[in-house]
């Protein structure tokens, strides 16, 4: 993943950690331990997180679409619930990144009727399958 890649990834990711109107402490360790771990500045990682809108415009960045949209979808359990605003979300930006609308539909259903968090293999075979 390139750098750009990982901006991008990083502003989706707390786009969606804001979506439901709350940002529970796993996710924001989870999207700090993201940063650290894909060596990005520190004061770039501030800009990022005030931000997002900014660096989550240009998903042209992106190669792997169908990758990153799972590992989005995956991220919504962190905090342990799939709430409708999350959901209603990673739908959009399954639009965005122009992945078949029924394969959005499928990982948007899946997570929905599931009773656990579905691991990222899972929802990535949802997308590729």
């Amino acid at each position: 993943m390139t750098n750009e890649e990982t901006k991008t990834l990083l502003a989706l990711l707390v786009q969606l950690a804001k979506a439901d109107g709350v940002v529970d402490l796993k996710e924001d360790l989870f999207i700090k331990l993201y940063a650290h771990n894909h060596a990005v500045d520190p004061g770039e990682f501030d800009r990022i997180c005030r931000s997002p809108e900014m660096y989550a415009r240009n998903l042209s960045v992106i190669s792997d679409k169908g990758a990153v949209f799972a590992q989005l979808c995956s991220f919504i359990h962190f905090d342990m619930k799939a709430a409708e605003a999350e959901l209603n979300w990673c739908q959009n930006i399954g639009r965005q990144l122009d992945l078949s609308s029924e394969k959005v539909e499928a990982v948007i259903g899946a997570i929905r009727n599931s009773e656990s968090p579905l691991s990222y293999e899972k929802l990535l075979g949802l997308i590729k399958g």
